[in-house]
This record gives structure tokens, sequence and C-alpha cells, in this order.
């Protein structure tokens, strides 16, 4: 049966409306309190707490807040549930947090339960067409280990009652997390810490009141109205928003954002993609970018990320100002291989309902070479003879061998090297680059980390290649 296009627009309508107004009565409701200035006040009461014990040999309860949902992700720290709201935030302005407690603050001897590992494999596996793949379902246990240095000492967890978390925008509306914690777990007291109430402020430094108010005509109006708690406030700041002229207001840059105006001279792009020293040398330079000939060497100014990166000058004797044949400048280069694969972007109730991003798109940095119109800071160049003596033969390394091609956010690793033996005895051979082996008969350790699979055993036979 076809069902019409309305009709079935109207029903989505419908459903979206009553999860979203069914979402915000299971809220806890958070009060503002007017304030003046370039900041927003609330205070959040905190519901009633439930404790539930396990049984007679678990010494730790379960903990329960009507609208807490987001927990901890670290194996073996205290599960004590939180809270996260949104607070709209000016384009341009830098959120700034303070909060103090205005009730009274609870202490009862209950020791939370940890949060679990959860231990992930498969039932069987499947070794036709010769090849080892999972045929069974995964199956996943949990196993709730407390970790001493969150359940010993004079450790507190969560360390602060509230916390500023990520910045993001909701369509056309910039927001800054704000993580509540007003229950707590005290090592060195052995209780559980509840505040009845705290008073939250953030402040919007670096706004100055320019942006305009929006005319509240945006269909996605309702989703800002139930999931900012300072909605009516927030109105002022949306991105895009219309002034009173009916044009679109600007979108202001934060102080710290601003890379102010691009170089008069040449301004030349610079990709790496391996950790190292980067030699631009004459040849180079003249073939490539010509236009750096006609300045100083020393004017030259480079910068990744904001940073101004310094560069090591080696020059033949002769005018020092001119660039000329055997003459080079270098520096050391880094790849873009500090972001994460993925990072926990939205925590939501139950583990695999929780919503990733995706960081680690490119090793590719960018580097800018430009020139300035004084000398730049050079690189510091110090002696570095050898200490005398013969030099050594051959040295320990590393090989590391790994290849993240499953992801399961089940555990605190992320991602995962799919399954490749069983229990059955199937082999798999990988290799691994050695380059620079010394020559002779020389002792190698091999580790192999199975993670949390159900395989309890292994052995490994190396053959060397030439």
């Amino acid at each position: 049966m076809r069902v019409p296009t309305k009709s079935l627009a109207i029903v989505i309508c419908l459903l979206v409306a009553g999860w979203m107004a069914a979402h915000a009565a299971q809220r806890p409701a958070e009060r503002a309190i007017p304030t003046e200035g370039r900041s927003f006040t609330f205070r959040a009461d905190t519901p009633p707490v439930d404790f539930r014990p396990q049984d007679a040999e678990d010494p730790f309860v379960d903990i329960r807040i009507e609208g807490f949902r987001a927990r901890s992700s670290t194996a073996g720290a205290p599960d004590v549930p939180t809270r996260t709201v949104l607070v709209a935030i000016p384009p341009g302005a830098t959120p700034r947090l303070s909060v103090r407690r205005i009730g009274e603050r609870r202490q009862l001897a209950h020791r939370p339960r940890p949060v679990p590992r959860v231990l992930h494999g498969v039932a069987s596996f499947d070794r036709s067409d010769r090849q080892t793949r999972p045929a069974g379902p995964p199956v996943t246990r949990k196993l709730f280990r407390a970790a001493d240095r969150f359940y010993s000492g004079d450790a507190v967890s969560p360390q602060k009652i509230a916390w500023l978390g990520h910045i993001g925008v909701l369509r056309d509306q910039r927001y800054v997390q704000v993580h509540l914690a007003p229950v707590r777990f005290d090592a060195g007291l052995d209780a559980v810490l509840i505040d009845s109430a705290l008073e939250v402020t953030v402040h919007f430094d670096g706004d100055f009141g320019s942006a305009a108010i929006s005319q509240a005509t945006d269909r996605y109006e309702s989703v800002y109205r139930n999931h900012l708690v300072n909605y009516a406030q927030g109105r002022q700041f949306r991105l895009g928003a219309a002034g009173p002229d009916g044009r679109a207001g600007v979108i202001r840059r934060s102080p710290r954002a601003t890379s102010g105006p691009l170089p008069a001279g040449p301004l030349y792009r610079i990709l790496i993609d391996q950790n190292g020293p980067v030699r631009l040398d004459f040849d180079l330079i003249s073939t490539v970018a010509p236009e750096f000939l006609d300045h100083d060497p020393a004017n030259w100014r480079l910068s990744n990320r904001g940073e101004q990166v310094p560069l090591q000058i080696h020059q033949e004797p002769g005018d020092a100002a001119v660039f000329e044949t055997n003459e080079w400048v270098q520096f050391y280069g880094q790849a873009l291989d500090d972001e994460p694969e993925t990072v926990l972007s939205v925590d939501l109730d139950g583990e695999l309902n929780d919503l990733y991003e995706v960081r680690d798109f490119t090793d590719v940095n960018t580097y800018f070479l430009s020139v300035d119109t004084d000398p730049q800071p050079a690189m510091t160049e110090r002696e570095a003879l050898p200490p005398g003596g013969s030099p050594e033969t051959d040295f320990p390394a590393v090989a590391r061998q790994e290849v993240d091609d499953n992801f399961l956010p089940l555990a605190e690793e992320l991602w995962f090297w799919s399954p490749f033996t069983s229990a059955g005895g199937a082999t798999r051979t990988e290799t691994i680059p050695l380059p620079g082996l010394a020559a002779g008969t020389l002792p190698a350790n091999f580790r192999v980390r199975l993670g949390d699979s159900p395989i309890a055993s292994t052995s490994i036979r190396t053959t060397r290649r030439a």
C-alpha cells in the first residue's frame, strides 16, 4: 500500500515533535537567573538520587539520576552519572565558567560501581576459501574492576562539579557544552557527595554585543528552544541573523583566531607528510619560487598553524643578503599525525548509541613561507661534537605493525585489527619491514597483543628474508 507523501510527512513531524516533547519533559529544569553584562547564569537543582545495590557480595551500588545520562568512558573509574546542557554563546566570544554551591551538601556512605571494561570477540570463525573470518555474532562481556587511582587516596571523581566542554554550532547557533556533576565520589571519605543545587555562570569573554536579534522564523526554532538553556538570550547570537535593515549580520572572528592581513610579498605553501628535516636549497627555490631570490633570506618567515617556525640558514661567504648557489634554508617538518582517528561527539544513553566524529582525514601538514620586512628569529645552533670513543656498530629499535580496520566502540580503545586466527589453529603471515638490520646473529623480542579477543594463546614463527 502506498502512503501519500503529505501524510507520511505529517507522521514524521508528529513523531519528531513527540520525541522532542518527551525528551524535554524528562530533562531536569535549569532556571535562568537575571544577570548584568555579557554572561548567562542559571541554577541547576539536583533531582533525587537512586542508589541500587547489586547483591550481598557486591560492595558497589548503581547510581541513577533522572535526566543524568552522560557517564565516564574510563574503565575502572566510578560510574557516576553527569548531565550536559548547552549554552548559546555569541560569535567570537570565548566562554569562561564560574560555579558555586548554593544548596546543602550531603555525604552518604556508598561506593559507586566502576565503569566496566567491555571485552569483545566472536563466537566462531569461518575458515572457508582459505580465509579466516568471523562466522558468529559478536560476543561481549563486561568486567567490573575498580581502579586504585580512583578508589584510593584523596581522589575525587569527577574532579569538578562543573566544567566547560565542546564548542560547536547547532545550525545557526553557536554553543558551548556545560557538564554538571553535583554527585561525586570522594575516595578519601569513601562516600558519595551530593550537592543539592549549583549556580553556574558562563561568561562571554571577547564579546562586544554587536550581534543582531533573530526574528524567530526559523523552522528549527523549537529545537533551539528545547536544547538551549538560554534560548531567549541566544536569539541575539545567531550566525547570519537579520539586522534591523534586513541584511545579514557580520560573523566576527575571535581575536585569537584573527590571522591578520596577508603578506605583501610572495606566499607559498609547503606540504609535509613525514617527520624530519626539510631543506630548501638554491636549486629548488630558483625553480619553484624564484620570487624569494629578490629578498634577504634573513627576512623569510615560515609559519604553521599560526605559529612561527624558525629556519636554519646556511650561506657561503659573500653577500649575506643574497641567496646564491650552494646555499639553503631548512627546518624540522612535522606531519599532521597528532589527531585521533575518532573522538566522542555526543555521549548518549547506552554505550552503543554514542556518536563519534572522524578526525584523522590526512597526514599532510601545510606550512606557509612568506617574506617579512624585518629579520626573523633563526634556529638556534649549538655544537654537537661526539664525546669521543668509537661509534656503536648497532643499536636496538622497535618496529610496530598494526592495522586499524575494525571500529568497535566497546572498550577504552575504539579501533582494532580484525581477527585473523582461531582456536582451530589457523595461521596468517604478516611481513614487518626492518630496514638497516645489523649483520650477525642478535636476539629479537616479539610481542603480540591479542586485545580482548577470546583467543587464549598464540605462537610466533619468524623468518628473515634478504
